[in-house]
């Protein structure tokens, strides 16, 4: 590294390995900084899929950001904040950097530093065992996120009634709203990463009419499946 980089996983399971360290695990919520000094890796885990954000910013705007903080420059760490506040901080961020000229991006970058260190841990409700099992193995198996509500239906043994209200008093979430959320986080890493068609990736990630997958999308990530694909192969470092 000759720069700084905070990387955020979003959704997966990989394994970092950082200087002469033992490897950790990389889950959903985990944040690390990497400085100037670092050596670092990411390994993937097989049968598994990992999705992480970077944002790399030089040296010099780093140390002007933490002397104005009146804060030290941080070394390396890593440390589990609040998965949700971290896509959303940082796919805003990368929004900003795509759409701003260069004035623009070193504010927003500065915004971004202040709010990422600020990040709040996250709490998490207990959830029973039945429930924790199929949501954990419904985010590792595409096929079954494709099947969605009949495949966690069947999955937990539950009644729909149980499980309906089960979520919305624990994750906030209704069944269908909850599986929707990360088939449109899954659609998106597909149009970021593949070149996919459009209609084949809102197949396979469980939408069967594609006019309705692009209004979800649009209302959860602010623009079109082709917009969101044209911007992710845009260059984000300022």
């Amino acid at each position: 590294h000759d720069f700084y980089e905070w990387l955020f996983v979003a959704e997966g399971e990989g394994i970092h390995e950082v200087n002469d360290g033992p490897p950790t695990p990389l889950l959903p919520g985990t944040l690390a900084l990497l400085t100037p000094a670092d050596t670092h890796q990411v390994r993937f885990v097989p049968g598994k899929p990992l999705h992480y954000f970077n944002i790399a910013f030089p040296v010099p705007a780093g140390q002007a950001f933490f002397q104005a903080a009146g804060i030290d420059p941080p070394t390396h760490h890593t440390a589990p904040v609040d998965t949700a506040m971290g896509i959303a901080l940082f796919s805003e961020t990368l929004r900003g950097f795509l759409a701003a000229d260069r004035k623009a991006s070193r504010l927003s970058l500065c915004r971004f530093l202040a709010q990422v260190l600020a990040l709040p841990q996250p709490t998490r409700p207990t959830l029973p065992h039945w429930l924790a099992d199929a949501l954990s193995t419904l985010t590792q198996t595409p096929e079954a996120l494709n099947e969605g509500v009949p495949w966690l239906r069947a999955y937990t043994g539950v009644s729909p009634t149980h499980l309906a209200r089960t979520m919305r008093a624990l994750l906030g979430e209704t069944p269908t709203d909850y599986i929707n959320r990360l088939r449109l986080e899954r659609a998106a890493y597909l149009l970021a990463t593949t070149p996919l068609p459009i209609a084949q990736i809102a197949a396979e990630c469980g939408f069967s009419q594609q006019p309705y997958f692009c209004r979800l999308f649009q209302a959860r990530h602010g623009v079109s499946p082709r917009t969101f694909r044209q911007a992710a192969l845009r260059p984000v470092v300022v």
